[in-house]
């Protein structure tokens, strides 16, 4: 079984549509879309970790929420 989310990266016109397997963490997921760096969240929500487990953490076509680590604000 597996599932099917799209990763929307702050700040750019960019979404990653990924499959992801029971048991892939957020952090593995992050980097499989090149996305080292960046923190991932629900909707709304706060970021989740790591090692969380995202295919317990989302639903089939949830869009999800990348945005960088450090944000500097100017």
């Amino acid at each position: 079984m597996e599932k099917q989310i799209s990763i929307v990266v702050a700040g750019s016109d960019v979404i990653k549509d990924m499959v992801i397997s029971p048991g892939s963490t957020v952090g593995e997921v992050l980097d499989n879309a090149g996305l080292q760096g960046y923190l991932l969240a629900k909707k709304g929500g706060e970021p989740l970790y790591s090692n969380a487990d995202l295919f317990e953490e989302s639903t089939n076509f949830e869009k999800l929420y990348a945005s960088p680590e450090n944000i500097t604000v100017g």
